[in-house]
């Protein structure tokens, strides 16, 4: 892999990163209750309704004992299970990185230990998202039950090109 491709793939996880961040902030921003009621007031049927419900709270945050005792019991633990799940995924990248370079050392293992590698990674990802999310307080059952009915719909749709890929490892 040349030094172009490895930098177009760092630049797609870090971006993946980010793209975890921000949502983990918007989780926070539309969850999280300060002074009684939610920081920002949304109406499902009108998104551009999104204000902040009352502008002196902002200023108040700061002295509230109420956003000190989320920012203790919440936000801090979140962090850090942000911090522990990212570190786990990325150690358990790199260790399936260099188990398949130990595993297979063929032509065609390095092609299948490829195939499985990205597979894993992509997993991986996937997984450390749902947890990120689920330690920011985010319902992910909706979204995991959302996704297995998309990936029915998909499978079912796409039963030839999975027939020809599995017939294709199998020669391989």
């Amino acid at each position: 892999m040349n030094d172009k491709a490895k930098l177009r793939r760092t630049i797609i996880l870090w971006s993946l990163y980010a793209i975890l961040l921000v949502a983990t902030i918007l989780v926070f921003v539309f969850n999280t209750e300060i002074n009684g009621g939610p920081l920002v007031k949304v109406d499902p049927l009108d998104p551009a309704s999104a204000k902040v419900h009352d502008p002196e709270s902002v200023f108040k945050i700061a002295t509230d004992s109420a956003f000190l005792k989320y920012l203790v019991e919440v936000a801090v633990p979140a962090i850090f299970n942000t911090v522990r799940i990212v570190g786990i995924a990325v150690t358990a990248g790199i260790a399936l990185h260099y188990l398949a370079k130990l595993v297979f050392h063929s032509k065609k293992g390095k092609t299948l230990s490829r195939l499985l590698v990205s597979f894993f990674k992509w997993v991986i990802a996937l997984c450390a998202l749902f947890f990120t999310m689920d330690a920011w307080g985010a319902n992910t059952t909706t979204i995991l039950a959302s996704a297995g009915v998309l990936t029915l719909i998909i499978g079912l749709g796409s039963q030839s090109l999975v027939a020809d890929i599995l017939a294709g490892i199998f020669i391989v």
